[in-house]
């Protein structure tokens, strides 16, 4: 199943960006039971069953080294997925619907580091009340320079990077140092607008972004259902 299969989305009511975290969030104490991935958070907090349905393990502790592994890993698997897209729409600018899905699996995996870390919409877009803030959120990445799609693609890694590099413990290390969160939560933020780029240089407006995002989260629901 792909988002192809996926022919009408039901109405989404009520701000998008906070439909798209409410619907992650889902989706993720779902994989709670079924990512090996949440293992060792998991057994940090002293959590021995899979039944996790009633589990929040969430927002995480940035200075525990556990959660600074699957908070990398996390970052990882967006930047995987981003690269897919640019591939994707190098490989077919023609017909830019695959990398426009690796788009919506790269914004997956962001709102879920998101989330992990705390972070909520009204944290990235600020809006007067009534606005939509994921239409705000693409309204301000206009102001960020256009590139070429890959430019705009390590744009989001970069402020990734700069994030995952305020997290500096180590399993072996002897001494712990302190994240410095502000920074970590401001680098996070300022990734969500270069996805926001990212898209409008593929040809996407708010509107697309939300329903690639949740045509996406509906294969992934199959999937989970399938044991995919």
């Amino acid at each position: 199943m792909n988002v192809d299969d996926v022919k009408e989305l039901d109405a989404i009511e009520g701000d998008a960006l906070e439909a798209i975290f409410k619907r992650q969030e889902e989706l993720m104490v779902k994989y709670l039971a079924i990512d090996d991935s949440f293992k060792p958070l998991l057994s940090r907090l002293d959590v021995h069953t899979r039944d996790t349905k009633d589990i929040k393990v969430w927002p995480v502790n940035l200075d525990d080294y556990v959660a600074q592994v699957l908070l990398k890993e996390t970052a990882w698997r967006v930047t995987e997925e981003l690269t897919e897209s640019t591939q994707a729409f190098h490989d077919h600018a023609d017909t830019p619907q695959h990398a426009k899905e690796e788009l919506a699996d790269a914004l997956h995996f962001l709102v879920e580091l998101a989330i992990l870390v705390g972070i909520k919409p009204d944290d990235i877009a600020n809006v007067d009340e009534g606005n939509d803030m994921l239409r705000a959120v693409m309204l301000q990445a206009m102001d960020i320079p256009k590139g070429t799609l890959s430019a705009d693609a390590y744009g989001v890694v970069q402020e990734l990077g700069n994030a995952m590099n305020c997290l500096k413990n180590k399993p072996w290390k002897k001494s712990q140092i302190l994240t410095d969160g502000p920074r970590f939560r401001a680098h996070l933020i300022k990734s969500f607008y270069h996805i926001g780029r990212y898209a409008w240089t593929l040809g996407m407006d708010s509107d697309d972004v939300l329903t690639f995002y949740f045509k996406k989260s509906l294969v992934n629901k199959f999937r989970q259902r399938s044991g995919y």
